[in-house]
């Protein structure tokens, strides 16, 4: 089978990692696979590139590039492949906007989105946590029979150095107590939020350190506020490390502070997975994923003094963190098997029409 699979973003985070997960797969399987991103953070895409995957990227420089739209529609209209499976709702839009229905009839060519939705917004299938996400197939825009797959989460990697050695790489205390956020530094992500509650919990717990890892747009204002919020030393922003997995083992606490996006929530799904205990922002979709007091907490956006006391909870009573711990990874290890993921869209992608010519 000659599958294209189109994402808006390559990067190493969400949606992105469920996608090489599918992709190493498939060309296992002998299947000829070609990604294309409309951009991509360029340490992956060479990574990518590395161990021999055709991928490529379109270079987009804003929210809707023209220029992007149209390379994009040449690639479409001149299709070499037997299914076109798209990645998020961006790449969707790109793809509905340059390619019409006339021309999806014309090619007839089937076509798989993967939708990532909280729950209360889905039609016709649950959302996130134990249904989610759902694949939307059919000639787009037409109508479309949908599915529902969970994501895979890989299970957590040993670190490649110790607690010791990452805090020196760091330049940290040995006595440093770490939360981190992870993936790309949009504005959802509520960072400045997140800044604030943490200088509460640094208020009452010194040894406390914020780890801000990812990149993106809004990284270099975020910087300039943390400066002016917090010590220069106490918040750290580490950009885009291919190897946060493996970092994940040095961490005592993992926030999602932003608001109801599936995709932004995955990294704590990884940190769960990693038995790091989790305090994300209360939402539709975090509370299919989190067991309130069982495998993590939620807390309502902008409660200051609910995210210090959860978190300082969990900093001073090892036992009770290492129990939130082992119960959302747990959880992880229940619902997010890689395995059943990847078996999900192979049985999809089995039932596929045969392209017409």
């Amino acid at each position: 089978m000659k599958i294209l699979h189109v994402i808006a973003r390559l990067d190493g985070y969400g949606i992105a990692v469920q996608l090489r997960m599918l992709v190493d797969r498939q060309r296992a399987e002998g299947h000829q696979v070609e990604v294309l991103a409309l951009d991509a953070e360029q340490a992956v895409l060479r990574a990518w590139r590395e161990q021999d995957i055709d991928c490529r990227t379109l270079d987009r420089r804003w929210q809707f590039d023209p220029f992007t739209a149209w390379k994009l529609a040449r690639i479409l209209r001149r299709p070499s492949h037997g299914v076109l499976h798209v990645w998020d709702q961006e790449a969707l839009d790109y793809v509905g906007a340059v390619r019409p229905a006339s021309i999806s009839r014309a090619v007839g060519q089937p076509i798989i989105a993967t939708l990532w939705h909280p729950a209360e917004r889905a039609r016709g299938a649950a959302g996130f946590g134990r249904a989610a996400p759902h694949c939307l197939v059919a000639p787009i825009p037409c109508s479309f029979a949908t599915h529902v797959i969970p994501p895979g989460i890989l299970a957590a990697g040993g670190s490649r150095c110790s607690r010791e050695q990452f805090l020196a790489q760091q330049h940290l205390p040995g006595d440093a107590q770490l939360i981190a956020l992870a993936g790309r530094l949009t504005r959802e992500k509520r960072i400045e939020e997140a800044i604030w509650h943490f200088e509460l919990v640094r208020t009452l717990k010194k040894q406390a350190h914020l780890l801000i890892i990812g990149d993106g747009p809004e990284r270099p204002r975020w910087e300039r506020f943390a400066r002016l919020a917090s010590e220069s030393s106490a918040i750290r922003f580490l950009g885009y490390r291919p190897d946060v997995r493996w970092l994940l083992s040095h961490i005592d606490v993992f926030w999602y502070a932003g608001e109801d996006d599936p995709v932004s929530l995955v990294p704590s799904l990884d940190a769960m997975a990693a038995q790091v205990p989790v305090v994300v922002s209360d939402s539709p979709t975090s509370r299919t994923v989190v067991e309130e007091n069982q495998s993590g907490y939620l807390v309502p956006l902008g409660d200051r003094a609910g995210w210090a006391r959860r978190t300082l909870g969990l900093l001073e009573n090892k036992a009770l963190a290492s129990h939130i711990g082992a119960a959302g990874a747990g959880t992880i290890a229940d619902r997010y098997s890689v395995n059943a993921m990847i078996d999900a869209y192979a049985s999809l992608y089995r039932q596929l029409p045969a392209p017409t010519k």
